[in-house]
């Protein structure tokens, strides 16, 4: 039995005042169905213009907005020439539906008084799961520009949802020690009355800030020592142009050994350069940097790298790597995780093309430092993260209505780079059609602590 609560925001409220959303609730529909939702004003005096947010799920995650109108309240009543002023936008990322309407006081200076229609909002299901419909932000003026203030009443959206359950209460154990293979085992009952396909994954924090994640049916093999994979220039074809004034451009291929091209002023460019390839191994590639062993007449800016990949149709510039007077390496970090926005400054995140980006990756040279500028060799280091990547497919499994089922653990094989305190999350993601899967309600996670011992 699904039992929904309507919630209900005092905003000083004037007496009557009241703008809810109708119906309260909406429920047993499926992913394709269609509905309505009236946002209402009751017992107003004299409004002419309204504003307010809605707040849904996010991402187009269970409802997609499809059509916003606006109500009749606001223009009954008014002569035909009169017409009111109707915006609307709508965020899905976030989940906001903003709206605001005006009755146009140069042709009609009266407002509108009583109950009716503000706007009328279409949705149609995308996905299992539920989703607020909460009135944010609401505010009412009267043919004076005056706040009126009211009452807000919300509403709410219950589709098919599943519950996530320990079994026997808790995860299997919560000390572990190196070499143990620890299980993160968890039950799920399917609440809905249609099948849903479920799976659970556990996301593991570590103490020192390390963190991991691993879906039900994976197994992981732990953290691991970074490790460092180097390539020097390999190769050299004209591009830009040349640096002359000392040896051939082909000085710079190869570990540093006294052999270097030189550059006497500022703004000239040499390239292009080729690096030796590095295997990857399938491991997660942390950072790219680029280190060029050179001198030069100024120790501010002196150096800029672009780096070119998959066939120059990516650039990244370094910018200026630094430099002394005196022989040194010097670095620019070209590859972040996502928040640092890769698709400019560094190599593509999605892991399986990261080697082939490394290994086409292509270098020119450009002289900033406003004099002169020395360079012996450039390098290429990757750095791999100490997470591993978890084994296995993210398993899915088919939940009949009312039916509990235990899903298949997740494994972790504890070994010496894994000890220490973790705080862990298990979270419960579900689906109607199997494709695209909502984190889960009631509760949408457990968490729980557990220790790995040497």
């Amino acid at each position: 039995m699904l039992i929904s609560v309507a919630f209900v925001n005092i905003n000083l409220a004037q007496e009557g005042a009241v703008v809810a959303v109708e119906p309260p609730t909406t429920k047993n529909l499926l992913p394709g169905d269609y509905f309505d939702i009236y946002i209402t004003i009751t017992n107003v005096v004299d409004l002419r213009a309204f504003g307010f947010v809605l707040d849904f799920a996010p991402f187009t995650s269970v409802l997609n907005i499809y059509a916003v109108d606006e109500g009749d309240f606001l223009s009954e009543g008014a002569p035909p020439d009169v017409n009111t002023w109707f915006v609307y936008s709508v965020d899905t990322f976030e989940g906001l539906l903003t709206v605001g309407c005006t009755r146009h006081k140069d042709l009609d200076p009266s407002g509108m008084s009583g109950s009716g229609t503000l706007v009328i909002v279409h949705f149609q299901v995308v996905e299992a799961g539920r989703s607020p419909l909460d009135l944010e932000e609401v505010k009412l003026y009267n043919t004076d520009l005056d706040p009126i203030p009211c009452t807000t009443v919300n509403g709410i959206y219950i589709g098919p949802v599943a519950t996530l359950k320990h079994p026997h209460g808790r995860i299997t154990a919560n000390k572990w020690k190196v070499g143990d293979t620890a299980e993160f085992k968890m039950s799920v009952k399917n609440t809905a009355d249609v099948p849903l396909y479920v799976k659970v994954r556990f996301t593991f924090q570590r103490e020192d800030g390390e963190a991991a994640y691993i879906w039900t049916g994976q197994s992981y093999t732990g953290f691991g020592p970074n490790v460092v994979d180097t390539a020097y220039v390999d190769g050299y074809y004209p591009f830009f142009g040349d640096w002359t004034s000392a040896g051939p451009p082909e000085a710079v291929i190869g570990a540093p050994d006294g052999s270097y091209i030189r550059s006497e002023g500022n703004c000239e460019f040499v390239g292009m350069y080729t690096f030796g390839d590095i295997n990857t191994l399938g491991r997660i590639v942390e950072n790219v940097e680029f280190y060029a062993y050179s001198r030069c007449s100024s120790t501010g800016p002196d150096i800029d790298s672009y780096i070119s990949w998959d066939g120059g149709y990516q650039f990244a510039w370094g910018n200026s790597q630094g430099g002394t007077l005196d022989w040194a390496w010097t670095n620019k970090l070209y590859y972040w995780p996502a928040y640092n926005f890769p698709e400019y400054y560094g190599f593509p995140l999605n892991q399986p093309d990261v080697q082939s980006a490394i290994n086409s990756a292509e270098l020119t040279l450009h002289n900033y430092a406003g004099g002169w500028m020395e360079v012996d060799a450039y390098q290429m280091r990757v750095t791999y993260s100490k997470y591993t990547p978890a084994q296995g497919a993210e398993a899915s499994y088919l939940v009949q209505p009312g039916e509990q089922i235990d899903l298949t653990p997740a494994v972790w094989y504890l070994s010496s780079y894994d000890t220490g305190v973790y705080y862990g999350s298990a979270t419960l993601h579900y689906s109607y059609g199997g494709e695209w899967f909502i984190r889960g309600h009631n509760p949408p996670a457990f968490n729980f602590n557990f220790v790995v011992e040497p």
